[in-house]
């Protein structure tokens, strides 16, 4: 029973750093805290970087050439930007 508790209690402190986006230790979670708190823009992590990285590098080409396709193919593309 003690191990179920302590594995409990580990999960909801992992929780709770993912919650509050500590997770790459004290010095970047830190740093990710203190911009989600004052809102900055200026500081973007690294899963929104790759995101629009794969925004920009795929789903737009994609987009720009089935409306060139059309048909089908164009109605794809018009759903991704919604």
């Amino acid at each position: 029973m003690d191990k179920l508790e302590s594995l409990v209690v580990r999960l909801e402190k992992a929780v709770q750093q993912l919650e509050t986006g500590n997770v790459g230790g004290a010095a970047s979670g830190a740093a990710a805290g203190s911009a989600g708190a004052s809102g900055d823009a200026g500081v973007e992590s690294a899963s929104v970087r790759d995101y629009s990285s794969w925004i920009t590098g795929s789903v737009s080409p994609f987009i720009e050439l089935s409306e060139k396709i059309g048909g089908d193919v164009a109605k794809m593309g018009q759903l991704w930007q919604e």
